[in-house]
């Protein structure tokens, strides 16, 4: 995703991502929302990626295409299991929007 393959430096805006995690989901354009100001800078597959923070903007998540992509939207207290990496951004986000 973002930060693959660029120069250091260099930022993908947050719309251009969540465009693209859009299409690679199969949402409906306009499905996601990037959360302004959240973007973090994680060191994963022996490289640097940017990530930023996006919501759906539906008061229905989208189960059956979660589902259908082998995801699943899961509930905050289900994620303890998650490895570190994950939950140090889910506690990124969290902070983020709860402030």
């Amino acid at each position: 995703m973002a930060g693959s393959g660029e120069p250091p430096g260099v930022v993908s805006h947050p719309a251009v991502v969540v465009r693209a995690a859009e299409a690679h989901l199969g949402l409906a354009s306009g499905d996601l929302e990037a959360e302004p100001g959240f973007r973090c800078r994680v060191q994963a597959d022996g490289g640097d990626t940017d990530v930023f923070l996006a919501r759906f903007t539906n008061a229905d998540p989208p189960f059956k295409t979660a589902a259908a992509q082998g995801g699943a939207l899961i509930d905050l207290t289900q994620a303890r299991d998650l490895p570190a990496l994950e939950l140090d951004l889910l506690r990124s986000a969290y902070e983020a929007i709860l402030g």
